[in-house]
């Protein structure tokens, strides 16, 4: 058999592997028999592979992967599930039952202040079942990348094309870049919303629905709305699945999925805050835009194994649209919704970029110093206080839905987002102010995308922080 063969049998199996996920996900039945199968046989090509094969090096570290899924499938099943049966509050309930980790963003939106510090309170202290299957998956994990020569770190660098040192130099050049700014802007906008100085428990994902609650905005169709701009770049947005249920066992977060790149390209989202929702479909449409324009006839490890600083570069693309004043008035907001809606967006922006920060280089510790996952907690603590001057329960590092699945990833969405604000500082020199209903613009975004793993955006070796921070400080 050779690589070709090898790679159409595989994608034969990720397939309905991936329908399986994509159903345990949005809280349809699913057969978790049939997801043991699936894995024990994708394990045993990625074993053929790596026996066979050295390169490309992203289908090595992707079937490293693939045979670390098949040996931890069933404690990812368990995680989720311990999310709405072990993280649950026994003080608040939520559409009548107990609020869980699945429905907190959800209940945080409406509940009062003395509500919210009672449920992350509870929610901190129920950490240790998913600390305990974290380390059981890192130890499967990292065990099987060192037997190739390789580790959490490494294998990221690499998916990257840049080297740790510049990693950590960009991240650290972005946390000194907005420390001053979102610590002031912190204390202005927890003033407005909870009439007090800000505290652990405003996490970002319960501030980002706050911050819009009393926004005024047109209404505007998520879907029908991304799928206009879209089409005025030139790109045929149809084809795409989305799913809006709001079903009990649905994953809290909005979601893309590719089933079968470019022919089948999912998206979820549970509707939380109209702003937001606006926010999370252009994001995920991003995602699957990307996705639908991959070149069908690269090879499989092209169209499907991407490093998620490079996936994350269009999905951020396109939600950063709706932070131009010029984008909004185009949507039908009014000046005085543009003014409001751009300095809470920018703020939104100042606290992703320090939350992320902490993430990051907490990530960066815990990998770099082989830290144990039950003793990770202060660690992650202190890199909260570091970027964002709050005390924080270290414990919940343990509830954030990347931190305890990924063994990286988090650093991707700054890299990404430095990546798009340097794409849309050379749009709009280049094809003026309203870039977006330029079709040339669209057809060198489009080139972007077309190549999947293979697109010069892919490559981070020469990123900088400074037209982010330039963008979120107006320095």
């Amino acid at each position: 058999m050779n690589l070709q063969e090898w790679c159409a049998k595989v994608e034969d199996l990720v397939v309905p592997l991936r329908i399986q996920y994509w159903n345990m996900q949005v809280g349809l039945p699913y057969d978790e028999k049939k997801i043991g199968e699936l894995e024990q046989q994708n394990a045993k090509y990625a074993e053929e592979f790596l026996k066979t094969w050295n390169e490309p090096e992203d289908l090595v570290d992707d079937c490293i992967g693939s045979v670390a899924s098949a040996k931890t499938y069933k404690l990812s099943l368990e995680f989720n599930d311990l999310h709405s049966k072990a993280v649950v509050s026994k003080k608040h309930s939520f559409k009548d039952k107990p609020v869980t980790w699945q429905t907190w963003r959800q209940f945080a939106a409406t509940a009062s202040d003395k509500a919210r510090k009672d449920v992350f309170d509870e929610f901190v202290t129920l950490t240790k079942p998913l600390a305990e299957n974290a380390q059981k998956r890192f130890d499967v994990i990292v065990k099987l990348a060192r037997e190739h020569d390789t580790d959490p770190l490494d294998s990221y660098c690499r998916g990257h094309r840049m080297p740790f040192a510049k990693l950590r130099e960009v991240i650290e050049e972005l946390r000194d870049g907005v420390k001053k700014e979102f610590g002031k802007q912190f204390a202005h906008y927890a003033q407005e919303l909870f009439g007090r100085s800000p505290t652990y428990f405003d996490d970002f994902y319960v501030v980002r629905n706050k911050l819009y609650d009393k926004v005024s905005m047109p209404k505007l169709d998520p879907i029908a709305s991304v799928q206009a701009t879209l089409k005025g770049m030139g790109f045929n947005p149809a084809g795409v699945h989305v799913d809006a249920e709001d079903r009990p066992g649905k994953y809290a977060s909005p979601f893309m999925m590719g089933i079968h790149v470019p022919k089948d390209i999912r998206l979820s989202y549970k509707p939380e805050n109209p702003f937001n929702d606006l926010n999370s479909v252009y994001h995920e449409y991003g995602h699957c835009i990307h996705h639908r324009v991959i070149d069908p006839k690269l090879p499989y490890w092209t169209r499907n194994i991407m490093s998620s600083g490079l996936a994350e570069t269009f999905s951020i693309f396109f939600d950063k649209m709706l932070v131009n004043p010029i984008f909004l008035q185009d949507l039908g907001f009014t000046d005085e919704q543009i003014d409001d809606l751009v300095q809470r967006t920018r703020f939104q922006e100042l606290y992703g970029a320090a939350f992320y920060c902490a993430n990051s280089l907490f990530k960066f510790d815990f990998w770099e110093k082989n830290v144990a996952v039950a003793d990770a907690a202060p660690l992650y603590a202190k890199r909260v206080k570091q970027c964002m001057g709050v005390d924080i329960p270290g414990e919940y590092w343990l509830l954030h839905h990347i931190l305890p699945e990924s063994l990286v990833t988090v650093p991707s969405y700054m890299l990404a987002e430095m990546q798009v604000a340097n794409l849309h500082a050379q749009y709009a020199q280049k094809h003026g102010e309203r870039w977006w209903t330029s079709k040339e613009c669209g057809q060198e975004l489009h080139a972007l995308m077309r190549p999947g793993s293979d697109s010069p955006a892919a490559n981070f070796s020469k990123i900088s922080a400074k037209q982010l921070v330039k963008n979120l400080t107006h320095a």
